[in-house]
C-alpha cells in the first residue's frame, strides 16, 4: 500500500511540474481568412484578447497544446518570440525602476492636488459617452505588486 501511495504521489508531483514547465509562444499566421477564423475559434483559441489582427494576418500568443492544434491541422505559422515567459520577465526588469519611479511621482502629484473621491467620479461608470479614458488620481497606498507590477 505505500509502494502506491508513493508511486501516486510521484507522478502526481511529475505530472504537475512538467504541466507547469510549457513555454508559450508568440505567433503570426499569414493568409488568414474567415474559414481560418473559424477553424480555430472551433478548436476553443480565443481570438479576441491578447489577438492583433493586420489586413491578411494574425498575431497570437499560444502554449504548447494549442500550437499542437495549428499543427494537427497544418496551419503554418511563423514564431515571433519563441519564449513569452523570459521575454516578458526582461522587459519587466528593464521597465520596473522606471515605473516606481512613476508611481511615486503620480502619488505626489495627487497629494499635492488633494483631490476627494467626489472630484474623480463619473456620473455614470456603465454608460460609455467616448473613447477617452478617465484620469483617476494614484491612491496614495498604490504599489506595483510582485507579479510584473500588478496585484
Amino acid at each position: 500500500m505505500k509502494n502506491i501511495t508513493l508511486f501516486a504521489i510521484i507522478t502526481i508531483a511529475l505530472s504537475h511540474f512538467s504541466y507547469s514547465q510549457e513555454t508559450s509562444k508568440r505567433i503570426t499566421i499569414h493568409n488568414t481568412s474567415q474559414v481560418l477564423y473559424n477553424q480555430l475559434t472551433n478548436q476553443g483559441i480565443d481570438l479576441r484578447c491578447g489577438t492583433t489582427h493586420d489586413k491578411n494576418k494574425v498575431t497570437l500568443e499560444l502554449g504548447q497544446y494549442e500550437l499542437d492544434l495549428l499543427d494537427s491541422y497544418g496551419i503554418n505559422y511563423n514564431v515571433e518570440i519563441d519564449d513569452l515567459t523570459k521575454f516578458y520577465q526582461d522587459r519587466i526588469n528593464k521597465t520596473y525602476n522606471k515605473a516606481l519611479i512613476d508611481l511615486e511621482i503620480e502619488k505626489s502629484i495627487t497629494l499635492a492636488q488633494r483631490a476627494s473621491v467626489s472630484s474623480v467620479t463619473v456620473d455614470n461608470l456603465l454608460e460609455y459617452t467616448g473613447c477617452s479614458e478617465i484620469d483617476w488620481a494614484t491612491p496614495t497606498n498604490f504599489n506595483l505588486g510582485s507579479m510584473g507590477g500588478c496585484l
